[in-house]
């Protein structure tokens, strides 16, 4: 399976893991949450997070592997 390669840099990826805890936060009462497909969910607003405090434009794994399905 494939990653973005920025996730090799050590300065971006505790960036990662910080707009991944905060998405989680924003979202922990979703009510979509627990279902299938929450993943995507949650992947676009990592993303977000990232593009809008840190500038950073990160590939979450559905665009590094277009032909998985997440679940």
């Amino acid at each position: 399976m494939q990653h973005d390669p920025i996730e090799d840099d050590p300065a971006i990826m505790p960036l990662i893991d910080a707009a991944a805890l905060e998405a989680a936060r924003l979202l922990e009462h979703d009510p979509r949450r627990g279902q299938m497909g929450f993943c995507y969910v949650g992947w676009a607003a990592t993303k977000r997070i990232l593009r809008e405090k840190h500038g950073i434009e990160w590939k979450t794994p559905s665009e590094m592997n277009p032909n998985i399905l997440f679940d």
